[in-house]
């Protein structure tokens, strides 16, 4: 049921919605991640893995279409192709949701790089691991 009021959700309740729509389509260990207030990336990451590239489609698809039938709400364009290399990211601004491949996700670590002890320094560590 669509939110008629034309309020835009909280980065909370937002998140909370999308772990709902990806529990839905059968979403493995699903993570919400709070990043605090001093960080500029997002208030919130939500993690997912897809057990193959048609099941990270599905679930992106699924999160996209329902956000936008609840609060007229779009993730801004990211660039490159939607879901290669087995990682989909969706950003909401104050929530941003990475679905990955269970591979992906081992690889990349996310939890990790963004937990509070390693957070001022996520974006080099993430730097260092991408394969060139």
């Amino acid at each position: 049921m669509a939110d008629t009021t034309g309020r835009r959700p909280g980065a909370e309740e937002l998140a909370d919605f999308i772990i709902k729509c990806a529990d839905d389509r059968k979403g493995e260990k699903i993570t919400k991640l709070v990043l605090g207030e001093e960080n500029s990336v997002a208030d919130l990451f939500v993690v997912c893995s897809a057990n193959s590239q048609p099941h990270l489609n599905a679930l992106a698809g699924n999160i996209e279409r329902a956000v936008r039938e609840q609060w007229n709400l779009r993730a801004r364009p990211q660039p490159g192709e939607t879901g290669a290399g087995g990682w989909v990211v969706l950003d909401y601004n104050d929530v941003v949701v990475h679905l990955m491949t269970s591979e992906v996700r081992d690889r990349y670590n996310l939890e990790g790089l963004w937990s509070r002890a390693d957070q001022s320094d996520s974006i080099e560590k993430l730097a260092r691991m991408t394969p060139r």
